[in-house]
């Protein structure tokens, strides 16, 4: 198995061979048809154990029809992904499930960015039906060597902020836009603050004090 270890949450992490297979398959296949800079990435079933603090990924997919894919970041779609875990769901009797999301940095460390943490923000704030805990897998690639991350996300790792023609439809969903997120990835306290006409004044936490978005 490859073993990561979320330092912040205390979980342990540990991708089986299938889902490692799977992974590793799509990044080939994404390498050959566009290119060795291009993200690519998916999803991961498995199963949390929060006694014991740990996780395991049993199975991945690759990037569901829908996603959208650069050199600069993934966007994983929606297509099918409700099908694809009720499907997991049932061959394994209801032990198997949707625990996160897994993308590659062919270029970089596997650290979240901003787009990803917008990304888990609208996971575990957003998804019907909820889900208080999910996963982000990232697969960097250094000039040494490839490495793992793991890091697993709570629903009050967020503080979501709502206003006024916020809403924002996205594909097939209702999502909402992040603009600013404020604090340290240590620290987990992030502010989600969605989309609107007018330019907004925002509040930075870290200075106590309030200015115009550019």
């Amino acid at each position: 198995d490859q073993v990561a270890r979320d330092a912040c949450a205390g979980y342990d992490v540990r991708l089986g061979p299938v889902a490692w297979q799977a992974m590793d398959a799509s990044i080939e296949s994404s390498r050959r048809r566009r290119g060795p800079h291009v993200e690519t990435g998916g999803l991961l079933f498995g199963e949390r154990d929060d006694a014991a603090q740990l996780l395991w990924i049993t199975d991945a997919s690759g990037p569901p029809p829908d996603s959208r894919a650069s050199r600069y970041g993934f966007e994983c779609g929606i297509q099918g992904t409700a099908a694809l875990n009720v499907a997991k769901r049932t061959q394994s009797h209801g032990s198997v499930q949707f625990v996160g999301t897994w993308h590659t940095h062919p270029e970089a460390a596997p650290l979240p960015s901003q787009i990803d943490l917008a990304g888990m923000a609208q996971i575990v704030t957003s998804v019907d039906p909820p889900i208080n805990k999910a996963l982000l897998v990232i697969v960097g690639h250094t000039p040494r060597h490839a490495s793992i991350g793991a890091y697993l996300f709570r629903r009050q790792d967020f503080v979501v902020v709502r206003q006024p023609m916020a809403a924002v439809t996205r594909r097939s969903g209702l999502w909402w836009r992040l603009l600013e997120l404020f604090g340290r990835l240590g620290e987990r306290r992030l502010s989600v603050v969605s989309t609107q006409r007018r330019k907004p004044k925002v509040t930075d936490h870290r200075r106590g004090t309030s200015r115009p978005r550019p």
